[in-house]
């Protein structure tokens, strides 16, 4: 074999390899993928069995905005309503998600908006680092919806309208995100 030949054939196999390496590389993303949709099934397959084992699902009816004049306690009622079929294996399927439909995001995103009293812009990891603390449903039962900021509620209101967040929509996507959603609506009101 001539030096032309060998080098061309060299040239080959550095393509093969790289090519090797690009499909192991896809591939460990995928099997990521995998273990992630399986999580997210097994939280799914759970929810069923719950539901199946109850007879009838469990519904909520929600009531998304607050008469005129309500006091802090009803409001902090209306609150626990939005929230009271969320479990924590639940809060734990959407945490799971390395890259999370826009929806749940953005649900997420206000949620911690709404708790934190600013206008939110969190990273994925504080957003799953809000959804682990022990405390966090009893957090969002428990806020005050007086003592955040008006500028932060009418931002929430209009990231609400102007996404199409409501209950509905979100329910398609996820029931967890669609009952925070319902909380949004009535802690933004």
């Amino acid at each position: 074999m001539n030096q032309a030949a060998e080098g061309r054939e060299t040239e080959r196999i550095q393509q093969i390899q790289s090519s090797i390496e690009t499909v192991t590389q896809t591939l460990r993303q995928r099997e990521a993928e995998v273990e992630e949709l399986k999580r997210s099934l097994a939280g799914l397959q759970s929810e069923l069995a719950t539901l199946t084992n109850q007879g009838e699902p469990r519904t909520t009816t929600i009531t998304a905005s607050r008469p005129a004049g309500q006091n802090v306690e009803e409001n902090k009622s209306n609150l626990a309503d939005c929230l009271r079929t969320i479990r924590k294996a639940d809060l734990n399927e959407v945490k799971a998600l390395a890259n999370p439909p826009a929806k749940i995001r953005l649900v997420l995103d206000l949620v911690y908006g709404i708790l934190h009293k600013r206008i939110p812009q969190p990273t994925w990891q504080e957003v799953k680092s809000m959804l682990g603390d022990s405390t966090f449903l009893s957090k969002l039962t428990s806020l005050d919806p007086n003592a955040v900021p008006e500028d932060v509620k009418r931002w929430t209101r209009e990231q609400i309208n102007a996404q199409g967040l409501d209950v509905e929509s979100v329910q398609k996507v996820s029931r967890c995100a669609a009952n925070l959603s319902a909380w949004l609506i009535a802690a933004s009101a």
